[in-house]
């Protein structure tokens, strides 16, 4: 495995699913982690003794991302203990699972504030840390996605536009900071099985969503946090320096299969 010793990451939502296994591939490349986490701190400090007890640095702090200041205080601690940061994933979400015409405004304002709002607030605090210097090449700001922002799903269509904002402005980004040596990037991660995933369904659709991903991706199975976590270190890595303002699938191959299944289902 290649290390990145000496690099930083700042990973958000980093207690759990998705947040907590890109935090312990990047741990395990080398990188020494200050992550986020809204309330489950028994999970969190799960995640920091995991790290820890495998030889890195894991520190993760409270962060409620409604906050526009809630990523200061992260960043702030990079800056003390380290000196530097190379990479900035941007995973925490929020939402709440109903139709658009029966959403609340103050939901609306939470899925906005903790997927969009706290993307662009947390890079604009994480650039000068980011930014090439001698000695020191230009970090990564890494948005985590989902298949809602790019596929129409049940009572998704609050998060999966707000992921689409996030794919856009990861291609803003990538211009605007080009200067300062930051690229920036984007992973779509198709259907994963986690228990976000999990709890937008009931336990039989869950079930049958399993055996359809099974049978359809090309794959042959459903993807997991893992699967995002090694994408995301290539990603944050000198081994993707050309690769920019771009938003990668990583579905197993299923929006190309699922479309050809389709249009051979067709009556003629």
């Amino acid at each position: 495995m290649q290390t990145e010793n000496g690099r930083v990451a700042l990973v958000t939502g980093a207690s759990r699913g998705i947040g907590a296994a890109i935090a312990k591939r990047l741990a395990q490349g080398g990188y020494r982690i200050v992550g986020t986490y809204r309330q489950d701190a028994v999970a969190a400090r799960a995640v920091e003794e995991e790290i820890r007890a495998g030889g890195g640095a894991c520190d993760l702090v409270v962060a409620d991302q409604r906050d526009p200041e809630a990523l200061r205080g992260p960043v702030d601690l990079a800056r003390a203990r380290y000196g530097r940061l190379d990479a900035f994933v941007a995973n925490a979400a929020s939402t709440a699972f109903l139709p658009l015409m029966d959403l609340k405004l103050h939901q609306m304002e939470k899925t906005f504030a903790v997927t969009v709002q706290s993307f662009l607030l947390g890079t604009q605090l994480c650039a000068p840390l980011l930014a090439a210097a001698p000695g020191k090449p230009g970090g990564v700001v890494l948005a985590i996605s989902g298949i809602d922002s790019q596929q129409v799903l049940p009572m998704h269509g609050l998060l999966g536009s707000c992921k689409a904002a996030m794919e856009v402005l990861v291609r803003y980004l990538a211009v605007e900071l080009s200067g300062l040596g930051i690229r920036a990037n984007a992973i779509n991660p198709g259907i994963l099985d986690t228990a976000s995933s999990r709890m937008s369904v009931d336990q039989e659709r869950w079930k049958h969503v399993v055996e359809w991903t099974a049978e359809v991706a090309p794959a042959g199975r459903m993807g997991t946090p893992e699967d995002v976590a090694d994408l995301s270190a290539f990603l944050c890595s000198e081994r993707s320096s050309y690769l920019n303002g771009q938003t990668i699938t990583l579905d197993g191959g299923i929006q190309c299969a699922a479309f050809v299944a389709s249009i051979a289902q067709r009556p003629v």
